[in-house]
């Protein structure tokens, strides 16, 4: 993963934000779909490659790299922050772009019988 080659090139304190960011966002994808009810391919992503490749790569930097526990705090902090600017951006920007276009879902009108006919509400 890119966290293995930013601690490789710069040191392990540079990489282990990336590994956490995985984890996070993994997390989130399961906690959307938890409150949504909905199962999308990121939950599946999540579920078997994000969440699992990311807690594996924490516990590697831990045994490989005896990092100090703040080194781990401000990495997590660091993924945080990441991700939400991501969460930021995709919900100000992307959803700026999507309803330019014309892709905005539109709620399904529901019809009310009426004793003479059908009148749209």
């Amino acid at each position: 993963p890119a966290s293995a080659i930013l601690a490789d090139r710069f040191g392990a304190e540079y990489g282990l934000w990336i590994a956490y960011y995985s984890v996070l966002e993994g997390a989130a994808q399961l906690a959307a779909s938890w409150v949504w009810f909905a199962i999308s391919p990121g939950l599946v992503t999540s579920s078997l490659l994000t969440l699992p490749i990311g807690a594996v790569t924490i516990r590697t930097f831990h045994k490989v790299y005896p990092l100090p526990t703040y080194v781990h705090v401000i990495a997590l902090e660091v993924a945080i922050l990441c991700h939400g600017a991501v969460l930021i951006w995709v919900l100000k920007f992307l959803r700026a772009e999507v309803t330019s276009m014309g892709m905005e879902s539109k709620p399904k009108r529901r019809r009310r019988r009426r004793s003479g006919g059908v009148e749209d509400v």
